[in-house]
């Protein structure tokens, strides 16, 4: 939008768009944990679409999944029936062959291997007396179970001798997998179910001392908004310490329960049966949490059950690698959440995590999962446990590397949706989120990311309101466009790659409702403007500017500006002596049938009139709308207007009026070109040297017999659509520099060849030149008079350079001559 009222429209523009920036950004803030927000699942459907722009990442992964996969069923039979004592030879063998973690993404939390539902109806099924040895069973079973009823314990007992027989085995297979886990605790971490989001309906299952005391000796206990490294006094540098350590900053008299953003558990927790938890050293849940529309795309590191902060599995297989405690860290300014999960490494180091304030890390996908089972079936390594238990394969696939041991059997696996997949391995998110955290690559939203968005926001506000009212609907279009994949190209070319998160809705909505809104005013303004322009100029102005001006109100200005024209001088041939002949009245008829198609010639071709001058044309090409083929539209309306007036001279001389001829002068530079006078009267006109030379270039056609004379820049800008030839370099009167000036003869034909004729009679003038410059006067005379013979009727260029030659064979040029001819008239 343009217009006089700019200065209006600027601040109401740029107060609507602060206003829609800081509504946005505020409900975005209030919102941070409504994961139903509109805004947030447009966010959250961006963010795939950039995982499936960017595609798979290439990474030497440092986690290996040991897949409970299809090979592993038909050797070790259908999956909740495996003989548990098989997990210790697979534990042994994955940690001989250097393993540095092993985690198992799989709860080991009813005894036997059988759950509680498949041991009573097998009791309830089987008739017989308790026998002494099936007490005695009963009793061990509910010793490995922890707490279990009477009831149980009877229904157990009544089993037969087989299955007497089973259960023994069975508990023989836990006590080998509770001494795998007691001999290997310091490298292997066990799995948990939690439930953060209880189904609706359900009650909030609330956990009491007895419940969580199973917990507590795993809970992060350290939690605070900073750290900072310290020195050692010299007491703890004698006793041995290193010579610098990490001290936490923690809250004073805070609780877990300050930290309310992240996540609270409120479902049940589905723990290790007691004797595996008793020897445990490491645990971690690994329950999703994904967002609303079902996608996995964060994964929970930490949840606060209680006053309790747990960690997940991938948590605590990062933790293990790394041999740190993590250190739950909020920032300072807003307390209420985390911001980054600390690992104080050796020499005062410290790893970096960041997450959400909820405690989620935000998974940064390294590509499609692939099928459950098969070859390369995604980012990370896979290997058959039926391989792992019988020592079958390379050990340096897993040396030094994070083990997660899991379940992708078809049919059996934890089935997950991620930005690639709408069936993955929940175990592949979990190899993801560990390889983010041991090599730095989780992305990152942290808190502070929502103001960077703002000000980026209010700086786009303040840019489009200031500079869109100012240029055209294109350009503000163009300029909105160029905004918004600018702003998408940064986002995915730069940030994304480096791991960051910017929202992408807000500031897209904020480019396309600045626009709307400028243009809405421009439209409501625009009508107003014409109008106001209108009443002014109408009487004043020729109703053709008035168009032009109403397009674009800013030529209304006094001064005009500097830009490349071209501009046009027509003028008739001997019209004085022709007005003598002619009344008044017959006289003004005439002059407005030649007038009339001229005009309209020059209106066809997009050029402006600037003045009638008498018999006299002045018209110019580039303004007020700027065109950057002005030459050659220039000069095809100078040889429209030349085929015009052949047309013209028949009708005239059939009804015995006077033949005329004209002459045309075109020249192309920079000129002045704007309203010229007062502020009162005043005229849409051109100003300068380059217009000056195309009026004198006009009244050069008289001394060549040519009808179109132009400067070399106009021809050159022009010969794509006319062609001419080259016709002296003259000194017009007022100037010092000589001219190259060309003749047009005609409009270029589709081959983009002259005809023949011309062609020849081109080559055969240029020839006479070269010999004319070089003294060589029979030579030059001689080429001459064929260019004459050529045309009909005489080429008029040849017959004047005919003469020159006649003149310097009686009185030579002087010694130093350029070939340049003089003009002692305009």
């Amino acid at each position: 939008m343009s217009g006089l009222n700019v200065k209006r429209a600027v601040p109401l523009i740029i107060c609507a768009g602060l206003g829609v920036a800081s509504a946005m950004y505020t409900y975005l803030e209030r919102e941070r944990n409504w994961t139903n927000s509109p805004i947030t699942l447009a966010e959250q459907k961006a963010l795939d679409y950039k995982f499936f722009l960017r595609g798979r990442v290439a990474i030497d992964p440092t986690v290996v999944i040991a897949a409970g996969d299809q090979k592993t069923i038909e050797s070790f039979g259908r999956w909740g029936t495996w003989d548990r004592a098989r997990y210790q030879v697979i534990l042994a063998n994955l940690l001989a062959a250097k393993a540095d973690v092993v985690a198992f993404d799989i709860v080991f939390s009813d005894p036997v291997g059988l759950d509680h539902e498949q041991t009573t109806l097998i009791a309830k099924s089987l008739d017989g007396s308790l026998s002494q040895t099936a007490g005695e069973l009963a009793l061990r079973i509910a010793e490995h179970r922890g707490v279990v009823s009477a009831d149980d314990i009877a229904r157990v007992a009544m089993a037969t001798k087989d299955v007497e027989d089973k259960f023994t085995a069975a508990i023989a297979g836990d006590d080998k997998l509770g001494e795998a886990f007691d001999r290997y605790t310091s490298q292997v971490v066990q799995g948990f179910i939690t439930n953060p989001n209880p189904e609706e309906g359900a009650q909030e299952v609330v956990h009491g001392a007895a419940a969580l005391a199973p917990l507590q000796p795993f809970a992060l206990t350290e939690y605070g908004y900073g750290w900072k490294i310290t020195e050692l006094n010299d007491a703890a540098k004698a006793a041995g310490a290193e010579a610098t350590t990490v001290q936490l900053a923690v809250h004073q008299g805070g609780t877990p329960s300050d930290l309310r953003r992240v996540t609270k558990v409120r479902g049940d927790l589905i723990l290790p049966q007691k004797n595996f938890l008793d020897v445990a050293s490491n645990v971690g849940f690994f329950s999703a949490d994904p967002d609303s529309d079902g996608v996995m795309r964060k994964l929970p590191l930490v949840y606060r059950v209680g006053e309790m902060f747990i960690p997940s599995l991938s948590l605590s297989a990062a933790a293990l690698h790394f041999g740190a405690t993590p250190v739950l860290l909020a920032d300072p300014t807003f307390k209420d959440g985390l911001t980054r999960i600390g690992f104080p490494a050796d020499g005062g180091k410290i790893i970096e995590v960041p997450v959400e304030m909820s405690g989620a890390l935000r998974v940064n996908y390294y590509g499609p999962a692939g099928p459950p089972s098969g070859e390369n079936p995604g980012t990370f390594p896979r290997i058959s446990l039926a391989d792992i238990y019988t020592n079958n394969f390379d050990p340096k696939l897993v040396k030094g590397k994070v083990v997660l041991v899991a379940v992708t059997a078809i049919g059996t696996f934890d089935q997950r949706v991620t930005p690639f997949s709408p069936i993955a391995p929940g175990v592949e998110i979990h190899a993801a989120a560990i390889q983010n955290m041991i090599s730095g690559q989780a992305f990152q939203r942290p808190v502070f990311h929502l103001q960077i968005e703002m000000a980026l926001a209010l700086l786009l506000a303040f840019v489009l309101g200031a500079v869109m009212p100012r240029v055209s609907v294109t350009a503000s279009v163009t300029m909105a466009v160029l905004l918004a994949v600018g702003w998408l190209a940064l986002d995915f070319i730069v940030l994304f790659r480096k791991n960051l998160w910017f929202y992408d809705v807000p500031v897209l909505f904020q480019i396309a409702l600045s626009w709307a809104g400028i243009t809405v005013w421009g439209y409501l303004s625009e009508g107003r403007e014409k109008a106001q322009l209108k009443r002014e100029f109408s009487t004043v102005l020729a109703p053709t500017v008035v168009d032009q001006l109403l397009k674009d109100p800013k030529l209304a200005g006094l001064g005009g500006m500097e830009r490349e024209l071209t501009v046009m001088f027509s003028d008739i041939r001997g019209f004085t002596s022709m007005s003598e002949k002619l009344s008044p009245e017959g006289l003004t008829q005439f002059l407005n049938e030649y007038l009339t198609p001229m005009t309209e010639i020059l209106i066809q071709r997009e050029g402006t009139l600037d003045k009638y001058m008498g018999d006299a044309i002045m018209a110019f090409w580039g303004a007020p709308i700027e065109q950057k083929d002005h030459a050659a539209r220039a000069a095809l309306a100078a040889v429209d207007m030349i085929e015009q007036l052949d047309e013209l001279r028949v009708k005239w001389k059939a009804q015995g009026k006077p033949e005329i001829d004209i002459g045309i002068g075109l020249n192309s530079g920079l000129m002045r070109v704007g309203f010229m006078g007062s502020a009162r009267m005043r005229n849409y006109t051109l100003l300068g040297d380059n217009v000056n030379l195309g009026s004198r270039l006009e009244g050069t056609n008289k001394n060549y017999g040519t009808h179109i004379i132009v400067s070399e820049t106009t021809y050159n800008q022009a010969k794509g659509v006319v062609y001419g030839r080259w016709l002296d370099a003259v000194r017009v009167k007022g100037k010092a520099q000589p001219v190259n000036i060309y003749e047009v003869i005609g409009r270029l034909p589709a081959d983009g060849k002259p005809p023949l004729l011309m062609r020849q009679l081109i080559e055969t003038f240029e020839a006479g030149f070269k010999h004319y410059t070089a003294r060589q006067w029979d030579e030059a005379e001689l080429a001459f008079k064929a260019a004459v013979a050529m045309r009909p009727g005489g080429d008029p260029p040849s017959e004047i350079y005919l003469e020159r030659v006649a003149h310097f064979r009686i009185e030579p040029p002087p010694d130093k001559w350029d070939g340049v001819y003089d003009f002692k008239t305009k």
